[in-house]
């Protein structure tokens, strides 16, 4: 039997199309791979943070966003009540300027050593401090990644 003209050109649609269509699969079975793997990676990242012995947090203009279970526990206000209230407001007024200063520097790229400084946590009790933090972008936008250790026990004992 002899193809026409029309049945090449239908055979190599269907070709074309199972090559479409084979390609289309190796896509969504890598996107599956990739969405499984930031899954994982996020749900590690979440027991790290929740589980770690230091204090971290993200604030974003000026506000937390983020912060995890001991950085509560320092400032002794629940992580949801945390959430969108000014990073500087558990901050001794004494030493407001230069955390204000530091995280400054911090946007603007300056590399920040750990420094340390007072915050009065829900008691009303001064407790101090050693601080990191980073720029970072999240969720689009620049914000800052910190990381608190509580030294009160240590810089009490100096004093």
């Amino acid at each position: 039997m002899k193809k026409t003209g029309k049945q090449t050109h239908t055979h190599a649609n269907v070709s074309q199309l199972l090559a479409e269509l084979q390609r289309l699969r190796e896509r969504v079975s890598s996107l599956e791979t990739r969405e499984n793997q930031n899954r994982q990676a996020s749900e590690l990242l979440q027991i790290f943070s929740m589980n770690s012995p230091v204090g971290l947090f993200i604030v974003q203009d000026r506000r937390f966003l983020f912060a995890n279970k001991e950085f509560e526990r320092l400032l002794g206000v629940p992580v949801q009540d945390l959430k969108g209230t000014y990073s500087l407001a558990p901050v001794h007024p004494a030493d407001k300027e230069m955390v204000r200063q530091a995280a400054t520097r911090m946007l603007k790229g300056e590399a920040i050593g750990p420094y340390t400084y007072r915050v009065y946590n829900k008691g009303h009790r001064v407790r101090w401090v050693m601080e990191g933090v980073v720029s970072v972008q999240y969720q689009g936008k620049r914000a800052a990644l910190g990381h608190s250790l509580d030294i009160t026990d240590r810089v009490v004992a100096e004093q």
